[in-house]
């Protein structure tokens, strides 16, 4: 955008938006499934910013969770996030409306490329109904004529494209300029006929747009979010905050978490934060819902549980109703993803701060949060002075038994996360290359670099690094039958640090009276 016109003399300026990058490395992206207003339905869509949320999906909607998701993500300090609204764009049609110009030699005159236009919703879903556009044509002693297109939302009030030129172009201009709506010309271009038809000198056109359907958020829609989300190289991180609510059945919910994190411990590089239903409140309700699951021994590498819900003040609503009760899995993402660029993906997200709500959707004991922790299920608490604050950072079952067997902390599933990360992104470009030394040696400096990092942070153990981790890429695993086979095996030895999680402190009272203090 220009300061002032660039003819004129003068200092102008032009800001430029940086190119969108995207690493395979990066381990502070998150992807948001869920249902919003409006937008692209059944893909992933990258975005920067709530303003970039707004602009593609129309912001904050009363009927999900998952905008307001994406706003907490914001909040606490995500800084790029990926979202997929759920549907199937084939059978969830946009609202419509036939925008007839006249006869083909009035539309020729005028320069249209066609003499009807399908005024469309710009994406499917119910929100398009709502949709009033006036076109407006004021004719010019001679070509090219340009419209006025004012389109009215009751949601998000009026967007207005001023001088659209009347040619060729005319459909890819609106749908550079306008988020609201697309034309579509149907039928073959006009031709003039031998007499110009005069016309008016202003033409009006007003249409009220109809027939959109709210895409279905079923469980084919989250089966094929979660295979999106599977197959998307960036995010790393991916939350589900409608899905408490978007499927009734119990076991649906529970199937589209297992599968998820079957899907993810296949890849070894992403981390499933999932909400509890917001009923949970004690040990019971926990294992009552833990247990549908089954075998949890898939779960406990993939899987963050936080709980209980916030309580949201709701910009939607009116003055006097009662917060809005929202899952956390959005606000805890953005809190993951502001500290993992902070301090690093080994950092545990733990004893931080949740900006962008005003307080917890129900209030849970201090020994019932004990025993929830216990079956890995991390707390949001509100400590005095400084409002709402994760603590715990454990994957789902990670309880102090349960680490002997494969469950453990957030941070080091996220480290072993940017470690396969690491290693993809070197190992991507040497495809190709002959299966020798010197490929050893790359896909052993990525590993090393990484834990390097992770050792100068005390993520590791060990007073030297070579205490720390262990990385082997060399002629003893890599037969000549793995070679024979396309192969190249990297083995990798790694001793985290465990965070310290409990602090005991020891109070004596001497015979003599004196108070002593120790700690262990």
């Amino acid at each position: 955008m220009s300061s002032a016109p660039a003819q004129l003399p003068g200092l102008a300026f032009e800001a430029i938006r940086p190119p969108a990058e995207q690493s395979l490395l990066r381990t502070d992206v998150t992807i948001l499934v869920g249902s919003a207003r409006r937008g692209p339905v059944g893909t992933a869509v990258r975005i920067d910013g709530w303003r970039s949320f707004e602009a593609l999906f129309g912001g904050l909607w009363l009927d999900a969770a998952a905008p307001y998701s994406v706003k907490g993500y914001f909040d606490n300090g995500g800084e790029v996030a990926w979202f997929w609204r759920l549907g199937d764009p084939a059978i969830s049609p946009a609202a419509t409306k036939t925008w007839t110009i006249g006869s083909d030699a009035e539309a020729a005159m005028l320069g249209f490329p066609a003499r009807e236009f399908t005024v469309a919703a710009s994406s499917p879903g119910a929100w398009g109904n709502r949709l009033t556009v006036r076109i407006r044509l004021q004719r010019r002693p001679r070509n090219p004529q340009r419209v006025d297109i004012t389109v009215t939302s009751p949601d998000e009030g009026v967007e207005r494209l001023r001088g659209i030129v009347v040619d060729e172009k005319l459909v890819d201009t609106v749908a550079a300029q306008s988020n609201l709506i697309q034309l579509v010309p149907v039928g073959a271009t006009p031709v003039a006929g031998s007499n110009t038809p005069a016309g008016a000198l202003v033409r009006n056109w007003d249409l009220k747009l109809d027939g959109g359907t709210e895409p279905a958020a079923d469980r084919s829609a989250y089966d094929a979010a979660v295979a999106g989300a599977a197959l998307n190289d960036e995010s790393a991180l991916i939350a589900l905050p409608d899905l408490p609510t978007a499927l009734a059945d119990d076991d649906q919910r529970r199937d589209v978490i297992a599968g998820a994190s079957r899907m993810f411990a296949e890849s070894l590089d992403r981390l499933l934060i999932v909400d509890l239903p917001e009923s949970v409140a004690t040990k019971f309700e926990a294992d009552q819902w833990l247990s549908g699951f089954g075998d949890l021994e898939t779960m406990l590498r993939t899987v963050a549980a936080y709980h209980p819900w916030l309580a949201i003040r709701d910009e939607l609503a009116a003055g006097t109703a009662p917060p809005r009760r929202q899952p956390p899995s959005g606000h805890i993402a953005g809190v993951i993803s502001r500290l993992d660029r902070e301090r690093g993906a080994m950092t545990t997200p733990a004893n931080e701060s949740v900006d962008g709500a005003i307080d917890l959707a129900r209030t849970i004991e201090q020994e019932a949060q004990g025993d929830l922790y216990a079956l890995g299920i991390n707390p949001v608490v509100c400590q005095s002075g400084r409002g709402l604050v994760v603590w715990g950072g454990r994957t789902l079952g990670g309880s102090g038994d349960a680490l002997s067997v494969g469950a453990g902390f957030v941070a080091h599933r996220r480290l072993i996360h940017r470690l396969v990360r690491g290693i993809r992104q070197a190992a991507r470009p040497l495809v190709f290359e002959n299966n020798g030394p010197v490929l050893w040696y790359a896909l052993a400096r990525a590993a090393t670099t990484i834990l390097v990092e992770a050792w100068r942070t005390r993520a590791l153990k060990g007073l030297r690094a070579e205490e720390a981790f262990q990385v082997r890429c060399d002629e003893k695993l890599n037969t000549a039958e793995v070679i024979e086979r396309g192969q190249v095996i990297c083995e990798i030895s790694i001793a985290p640090a465990v965070p310290m999680e409990f602090i005991t402190i020891r109070v004596a009272l001497g015979a003599d009276g004196k108070l002593e203090v120790g700690e262990q």
